[in-house]
């Protein structure tokens, strides 16, 4: 277990558990030059024991460790600190296994192998979530409202949308862990898909996001100007590293999310649907797909 000094304009404190050192060492380096301070730990049981003693705004915890599971760490420091956000890293690409880990608490779940760039991006989504909004005018009560914003494929805006979504679901009430995590998350991958799998990138062009605020319920489409995808063959593919089977992972990791994800104009345009009541037949269609996950092996 590494020790390292403390710093006075510390972005966020990160506890790395994971137990290859090399990948904890890489992870210290390049979240420190980033700004930010890291602790890390190669046994479970360190890296709780860490956690007991200082307090962390984010863990990063491998899935697969010797003599202790994950999840079961999760747990644990969920315990010990409720405000942490948890962040896990697996080189098993199972949706029931994304499911579990969701349903567990984690913020986010992050696919071996991942980049810097992914891990910066859902710790500077968790920081632009805890900050405290201005407060929200003519939201109350809400009969209908219809929010449109346009972002530049440079990424302008990916954090902060996602942000202000959290915030007009709190003003309607939603339970926290959907407001706080489900729809930031949920906005925020399919932001990532249009900005770098739809526009590819390409200066001049840009993604629309819509907002529809009615009846406890959220519907946000979010659409590109690429030239779309072929929905069927990518959700067929089998879960190999490449980058077709990332969109997928990011549709799977949205579909749970979400109370309802559709698809339109050849894929150039995601709808989602959020609601502060998970309904009846949300839950049996849960329970449906669990069943065809066991018996899949392409998941």
């Amino acid at each position: 277990m590494n020790q390292t000094p403390e710093c006075d304009t510390v972005k966020s404190k990160i506890l790395v558990i994971d137990d290859e050192q090399e990948i904890c060492e890489l992870l210290q380096v390049a979240l420190e030059m980033s700004g930010h301070q890291v602790r890390y730990a190669t046994l479970a049981e360190e890296g709780v024991a860490l956690a007991q003693k200082e307090p962390f705004d984010f863990a990063i915890v491998d899935m697969v460790m010797p003599y202790k599971d994950g999840l079961a760490v999760l747990e644990k420091l969920q315990l010990t600190q409720p405000d942490l956000l948890v962040i896990v890293i697996t080189g098993l690409h199972s949706i029931d296994l994304l499911r579990k880990t969701l349903d567990s608490g984690a913020f986010g779940v992050l696919s071996k192998p991942f980049t810097l760039a992914d891990i910066s991006g859902l710790i500077e989504l968790g920081n632009s979530i805890r900050r405290v909004a201005p407060p929200l005018h003519a939201l109350s009560p809400v009969v209908r409202q219809t929010v449109e914003l346009r972002l530049p494929t440079t990424g302008q805006g990916t954090l902060e949308v996602p942000a202000y979504l959290r915030d007009l679901a709190r003003a309607l009430n939603f339970p926290r862990i959907i407001s706080d995590r489900n729809i930031p998350l949920a906005v925020f991958e399919l932001l990532q898909n249009a900005i770098h799998h739809g526009n590819k990138g390409k200066e001049g062009t840009t993604v629309t996001v819509r907002a529809t605020l009615a009846n406890r319920t959220i519907a946000i489409e979010v659409e590109d100007e690429g030239e779309g995808f072929e929905y069927g063959r990518i959700m067929a593919m089998r879960a190999t590293p490449t980058t077709e089977t990332k969109i997928r992972r990011g549709i799977l990791l949205v579909r749970y999310l979400a109370d309802q994800l559709s698809y339109e104009k050849d894929g150039c345009l995601a709808r989602v649907v959020f609601r502060a009541v998970r309904t009846p037949q949300r839950m049996v269609a849960d329970q449906s797909e669990r069943v065809k996950c066991h018996g899949s092996r392409t998941h």
